[in-house]
């Protein structure tokens, strides 16, 4: 009986020690760690790195809310770890174990994770906010952590607690302020290498924390070095078109390797295979094999268009090359690397930023530039799934004619209608006829016409059946043009032009488009910039923003009204905004939003003293008026009355810059759309309007 209740009672404990992640896995991954006040968050931000766990079972993707735990066989969201706010982390790293995952870079405090509890077990503070490298011990029980502060410090990770600085790890003499610093282990943990960008690559001894050697000539990056699987040899991208290998134990040159790859190649790479019998040499024309004990070359990979990335499978017997014909769209090459032969090709529809295979190398893991991950089987090349996350929101829409569909146009090229009521993805778009990131978006006000813009051009779409339509307009400027957005009536688009010029567009053939000329003429030439475009609500007059005015234009003849100057001196206007109405202006001075009578141009009332942002949206009753801040560090949404100023309630929740501020329809909602690739949405009841207010 005895027996009978101590294993009851074992079993119990394993439920109970399951139980959190089996709900967490059942859970809506829309409603994990929402920000006070929101009740959902759409998307899952753009990816920022990826890692395997070293057992193979998870996948981990850092995006800029967090880092999301992916079952790897299925591709299901298992856990979302986040415990930040501000810019996003860049960099992750799984312990050898598995057993911790460590997360940083973005000017934040390292962060080591428990990947068994979920939970955060410490931020490592005891040097700058600004990591450049961090690398686990072979062991894991040593994490290393470079900075920009020009330090080296070993922390014991049971124990969360400084083990030790290396002095002098970084920059020579004569060479100090090189910031970025690479760091990497020996595979057989006896040494230690920091690679500084002065040239230098420093060997330690990991027992004794003393430095061995510091090898000095003929290195090009601190970015570019790689141990031999043994540890006995290092290899150092060098000058001259070569790459030199080096005894890690003396700290001697062993030989270098010649080869013809310019040194404008920018993609340079190296690596050796896992039997340490050959190293890859990577340049913009192809990929290079030579034998590591007699330096002869064994093979050339050769494209007609650039190498971007490769990876040897664990066992050495695969090689993957990443390759973008005319650098629009990536394909992945499989090759047998004892007869060189082609095996496989994974087709893809973007540009693969970085390819992994699992540990046991059955699986290829590959992420896009379109934000998704995809994995596919190494030994036949079939695809298994698509891990989709979020770029930059540039664009929302709440559908004129259902009230759950909300639409976003992403940075990365890619449009998605929503349903907020299930909280999914119905479908996605990809705006193939842009060549670079979407930069602004606006629809028109009935939901059939969408009109985007990328440093080269602007587009404008059919979105009734996702059709493109035409170009407005072509653009060499390094300041791409921007989206002013839609006439109420939906037949004109206003457009300003790398911030000197405004255009008029109209959807009819038989309308002939406009230049703002006489607006362009108030500028000199150089004293203005022009930065805002606004119709009024009965679309009879655009208010275009300069830097110390606004200029009134009719909208039908482009030409001027009358100049409204709400501030005077050299302040300089940061946002123009028309209530519902028609019969109201918010501007934004020296961080201060104030509200105008327009037919008087008197003002009304001033938000705050403080810096409070840039005006973003009226509420539909006109009762309300959002601001957003135009940091990415501390980014927020403050509400107000607009009749007295008075603050009604802030929302803060993003990790990145606010790029747009929504009402739905009924006023109820308020949809905020983020660089980091998020949607949140507040339901904004009377309670809630009146719980985050700040002194």
């Amino acid at each position: 009986m005895k027996k009978r209740s101590v294993l009851c009672f074992l079993l119990l404990l394993c439920i109970l020690s399951n139980t959190q992640s089996i709900l967490w896995a059942d859970q809506d991954p829309s409603q994990w760690h929402l920000p006070e006040g929101a009740i959902a968050r759409l998307g899952k931000s753009p990816i920022n790195d990826f890692a395997f766990s070293p057992d193979g079972s998870h996948l981990a993707v850092l995006s800029d809310v967090g880092v999301w735990i992916y079952d790897a066989l299925t591709g299901t969201e298992k856990a979302l770890l986040i415990e930040h706010s501000g810019k996003a982390f860049y960099n992750i790293v799984f312990s050898p174990d598995g057993h911790n995952l460590i997360v940083f870079g973005g000017g934040q405090k390292a962060q080591l994770w428990d990947i068994g509890t979920q939970m955060l077990k410490g931020t490592l503070d005891g040097y700058s906010q600004w990591p450049s490298d961090v690398a686990f011990s072979p062991d894991g029980h040593t994490l290393a952590i470079a900075d920009t502060n020009q330090t080296t410090q070993l922390w014991d990770v049971s124990t969360m607690t400084l083990k030790s600085t290396l002095e002098d790890s970084t920059d020579a003499p004569g060479h100090e302020g090189m910031e970025y610093f690479s760091i990497a282990y020996s595979p057989n943990g006896d040494t230690f290498a920091i690679g500084a960008e002065d040239g230098t690559i420093r060997l330690w001894d990991t027992s004794t924390a003393t430095l061995k050697h510091t090898l000095i000539g003929n290195i090009t990056s601190a970015r570019n070095f790689s141990f031999s699987p043994d540890g006995n040899t290092i290899a150092t991208w060098g000058f001259s078109e070569t790459v030199w290998l080096w005894d890690t134990e003396t700290g001697t040159h062993k030989y270098t390797i010649e080869h013809t790859y310019a040194l404008r190649d920018i993609n340079k790479s190296i690596a050796f295979s896992p039997d340490g019998r050959t190293i890859a040499i990577l340049g913009m024309s192809g990929l290079l094999l030579f034998d590591t004990v007699t330096g002869e070359r064994r093979y050339e990979f050769k494209h007609r268009t650039a190498l971007k990335n490769f990876a040897f499978s664990p066992d050495g017997k695969t090689l993957a090359t990443v390759y973008a014909p005319e650098n629009k769209v990536s394909k992945v090459l499989l090759w047998d690397t004892s007869s060189y032969q082609h095996k496989h090709t994974l087709e893809h529809t973007d540009l693969v930023d970085s390819i992994t295979f699992s540990s046991d190398g059955k699986t290829l893991t590959t992420a896009s530039a379109n934000n998704t991950v995809q994995t596919w089987n190494a030994r036949t090349g079939a695809h298994i799934y698509t891990i989709e996350h979020t770029g930059p929101v540039v664009g929302v829409m709440y559908s004129p004619h259902k009230r759950n569909i909300l639409t976003t146009v992403h940075s990365d090229k890619t449009v998605r209608v929503w349903n907020t009521e299930t909280r999914t993805s119905e479908s996605s778009f990809r705006l193939t006829e842009h060549t670079k990131d979407i930069s602004s978006a606006a629809f028109s006000p009935d939901g059939q016409k969408l009109a985007t813009a990328s440093q080269d051009n602007v587009l404008l779409w059919d979105i009734s059946a996702w059709i493109f339509k035409k170009k407005l307009m072509k653009s060499n400027y390094r300041e791409g043009p921007s989206i002013g957005g839609f006439s109420p009536d939906g037949e004109s688009l206003a457009v300003i032009k790398a911030s000197s010029d405004v255009y008029l567009f109209w959807m009819s053939p038989e309308r002939v488009n406009k230049r703002f000329k006489e607006v362009n003429a108030l500028t000199g030439g150089n004293t203005e910039w022009f930065k805002n475009v606004a119709y009024s609500p009965d679309g009879r007059t655009i208010a275009i923003q300069m830097d110390t005015g606004i200029v009134m234009c009719d909208a039908e003849t482009a030409k001027i009204k009358y100049t409204f100057q709400p501030i005077g001196g050299n302040n300089r206007l940061e946002g123009v905004l028309y209530s519902p109405d028609g019969n109201t202006i918010a501007t934004t001075s020296d961080g201060k939003v104030q509200l105008w009578d327009i037919q008087s141009q008197s003002l009304m009332c001033t938000l705050s003293e403080k810096w409070v942002g840039v005006p973003s949206a009226f509420s539909p009753d006109g009762d309300t008026i959002a601001t957003k801040t135009k940091s990415d560090w501390e980014p927020t949404v403050r509400l107000w009355d607009s009749t007295t100023g008075i603050l009604e309630n802030t929302l803060t929740g993003h990790s990145n810059k606010i790029n747009s501020v929504t009402y739905s329809q009924d006023g109820n909602t308020l949809v905020t759309a983020s660089q980091d690739g998020t949607v949140l949405l507040w339901y904004l009841t009377s309670q809630q309007q009146n719980s985050n207010k700040e002194d």
